[in-house]
């Protein structure tokens, strides 16, 4: 994930996995979102950073396979 309008690479900000499966914008506190996801006719979702909402909200849930959860093992290894 890249951060765009950054002022330098340090900038880009740092993103955090919240247990329950939201991606954090660590500085802005705002949750990783795929409004339009799943709506009917659309061919992809624009990501963007917005206000976290529910913990059940599906389109702030994210899935991720890579992290120190899983001690950085990749599915299968």
């Amino acid at each position: 994930m890249q951060s765009l309008g950054a002022r330098s690479h340090r900038e880009l900000g740092k993103w955090v996995w919240v247990r329950g499966g939201r991606l954090q914008h660590v500085e802005s506190r705002l949750c990783l979102d795929a409004r339009g996801a799943g709506v009917s006719g659309a061919r992809s979702a624009e990501a963007g950073a917005r206000p976290c909402r529910s913990a059940t909200d599906p389109h702030q849930l994210w899935l991720v396979d890579y992290s120190q959860a899983n001690n950085y093992t990749l599915p299968g290894q």
